[in-house]
């Protein structure tokens, strides 16, 4: 009789053992089935450089707002086409709220400063870059410098405006800099740590045509540490 019963269990955990191993069969493709139909975006985001440029309103009196200059690309990195239908753009400010002032958004642009608008679709493995302008609001001894600069020069490339202001002591943000020339026209830039306590970040958020949200942050001291 103990024989039998050691038999009946062990029939009866080869049924067991059977019927899961058919239930992961059934379901392991309706797995893949749903992770092959997932939308999956990857988004980088860096500050132009180099030849990017600065602007400002022509009118203080109408926003005070400086935008500078960012990079954004794209990446389809799932397995199905997907469209990006629109955007939107948060500026951070101290204990996490959320800022909003006339010149956040500057608007979209291609890399030859061409409008970019949306929707635009992205295949699968496909990537997309464009511009986008960030505005923050500088100080008051900076905001007069970058006029005084923009009427003298029509234009404000963002190289020769952070290099100028290291000239003078000053970062863009409202920290210090401290600027060294070298023989041979080097020169070396040193930016305080209080540097990233003005640094602006944003939250820039992309939604699709099936409704997902893909959320990624902006800011130059973020950009450092993935350099």
């Amino acid at each position: 009789m103990k024989l039998n019963n050691n038999i009946d269990w062990f029939t009866r955990g080869i049924a067991i053992l059977g019927l899961i191993v058919s239930i992961v069969a059934i379901s392991l493709p309706y797995i893949q089935a749903h992770y092959d139909s997932e939308e999956l975006l990857s988004i980088e985001i860096l500050p132009e450089q180099g030849n990017g440029i600065i602007r400002l309103s022509n009118d203080i009196n109408k926003s005070r707002a400086v935008q500078i200059p960012y990079i954004i690309t794209l990446s389809n990195i799932g397995k199905v086409k997907l469209s990006i239908t629109s955007y939107n753009i948060q500026k951070r400010a101290e204990n996490e709220s959320i800022e909003y002032f006339n010149g956040l958004n500057g608007g979209l642009y291609s890399i030859n400063y061409k409008p970019f608008s949306l929707p635009k679709n992205i295949d699968a493995g496909e990537s997309i870059t464009f511009r986008v302008y960030l505005g923050f609001l500088p100080t008051d001894e900076i905001l007069n410098y970058l006029h005084q600069k923009y009427k003298l020069n029509g234009t404000l490339k963002v190289s020769d405006i952070l290099l100028s202001l290291a000239k003078k002591g000053l970062t863009i943000y409202g920290g210090k800099a401290t600027y060294k020339e070298f023989k041979g026209g080097g020169f070396h830039i040193e930016i305080g740590s209080e540097f990233y306590k003005f640094n602006p970040i944003y939250n820039i958020q992309f939604k699709t045509g099936r409704k997902n949200n893909f959320i990624a942050l902006a800011s130059e001291f973020i950009s450092q540490i993935k350099r």
